[in-house]
């Protein structure tokens, strides 16, 4: 989930998509920096982690320059788990100095060394992860706690006036609780619920 929610059909063949009236440069890319997640969420479409999933910095930098000479409007790091990639820090400061606008998906508060690089290159957008009440959210992602991180990120997103949605992954688990997280969320102050 980033700022841009509108699905656009892709003409074919490609040759012409700038012609035709529609945007020669997507309006987001999607990255999914790591495969990485402590987490163990039901409807999870990650796989494990594999030797080379992910791109080392080079490669990272690479892409990066080839998005903002595209003149990318958003880059949105999801994954897994985007804050546990080892090396963030050093992703963002290479987007940061591309001056490429950014956005999170996230289920969880940074620590000390990525707000660091966050707070020098503010994401547009964050989404955090709440999938109902705290006990039915820590069940769902599979660990106690879960809901505190979250709520923290929120605060934390908030804090630094970053616009910040809640994302709900909806399923049998959930579904009952959809009134109860619908309140929960209207109280998290956040812009958008997803």
């Amino acid at each position: 989930m980033g700022t841009q929610h509108a699905t656009l059909t892709r003409p074919e063949p490609l040759a012409g998509w700038g012609s035709a009236g529609r945007t020669p440069v997507p309006r987001l890319v999607q990255w999914m920096v790591t495969e990485r997640c402590g987490l163990s969420c039901p409807h999870c479409l990650s796989s494990p982690p594999s030797a080379g999933s992910e791109l080392d910095l080079v490669a990272a930098a690479r892409l990066l320059d080839e998005l903002a000479a595209l003149g990318v409007p958003e880059l949105l790091l999801t994954g897994g788990e985007p804050l546990d990639r080892p090396d963030l820090p050093a992703l963002l400061r290479l987007i940061a100095e591309r001056r490429l606008p950014w956005s999170l998906n996230t289920a969880r508060a940074p620590d000390r060394e990525v707000r660091a690089a966050i707070e020098a290159w503010p994401p547009l957008f964050v989404a955090v992860s709440i999938d109902g009440p705290e006990p039915l959210h820590d069940r769902f992602r599979g660990r106690a706690g879960c809901f505190a991180e979250a709520t923290a990120a929120i605060r934390y997103f908030r804090g630094l006036g970053v616009d910040v949605a809640a994302g709900t992954t909806i399923t049998r688990q959930n579904l009952p609780a959809l009134g109860a997280t619908h309140a929960l969320v209207e109280g998290l102050g956040v812009d958008a619920w997803g």
